[in-house]
Formats: C-alpha cells, structure tokens, sequence
C-alpha cells in the first residue's frame, strides 16, 4: 500500500514537469504581441500607453508627457495595422509593420485619403522584454 501512495505523487510530478517542457513562449510571439498593442494604442492615440513599449533608455530621456504631446501635435491619425514579418538576432528584431493612416489638414479630397506604408521598425531584449526602440 505504502509503495501505491508513493507512486502517486511521483506520477503527478513526473506529468507536470513533461507539461512544462514545452517551455516559456518564443521571443518572436512576445515580440508580435508588443508591437501591436503599442501600435493599436498609437491607432487610439493612447500615447502615454504607448510610450510604455519604448526602450529603458528613450523613457529616461523623454518624459511620458513630452511624448505625448508631441505625438498628439503630429498631423497624422493611424488607422491600423498589421504586423507582415520579423527578422531576429539574439536580441534584437528588425520588424516590418503595414500602418495604414490619415494625414489631417489636408485639402479636399486628400483628407479622405487613407495610404499605407510599411515601417522598419527595431526592437531590442532587454532583461527578458521586449521594446521598441525609435533610433
């Protein structure tokens, strides 16, 4: 009986641990999840959102409201977009980004004009994060 018991537990662990095996998720995934939640808080003009995505570095040089300000003065309104692919090396990812946008202020029929284009973007790791880095 005493055999049985102990059989039990060893079983259950040995279950969870191969459950794990498939291990933390890929950089990549956590990487397309952060880029488009910082574009679609870009696309809300939720900049002070936004610039949470930004590089350690770029958030000790530019103070939240700074930047949005400055992104709210810009005569542009983001529209959507769409992640199209990711290049990474170890830390750091070129990302391309279809953004489709609207210029605002323009004279007649451009105002409803809706182009697209397709940002290079940078990401870095740092620390097991990913962020977006603007330079």
């Amino acid at each position: 009986m005493k055999n049985k018991l102990l059989k039990i537990p060893v079983a259950l662990g040995l279950a969870l641990a191969l459950s794990a095996c498939g291990g933390p998720a890929e950089p990549e995934q956590t990487l397309e999840e952060r880029v488009m939640a910082r574009w679609q808080h870009m696309i809300e003009r939720d900049f002070e959102a936004a610039w949470e995505y930004y590089t350690p570095g770029f958030q000790q040089t530019t103070p939240r409201e700074d930047f949005a300000d400055d992104m709210g003065r810009r005569p542009i309104r983001w529209q959507s977009s769409n992640l199209i692919r990711s290049e990474c090396e170890k830390e750091s990812c070129s990302v391309w980004v279809e953004v489709e946008y609207q210029p605002v202020g323009a004279p007649g029929p451009l105002r409803e004009m809706r182009p697209v284009r397709i940002n290079e973007e940078r990401w870095l790791q740092i620390e097991g994060q990913w962020w977006f880095s603007p330079t």
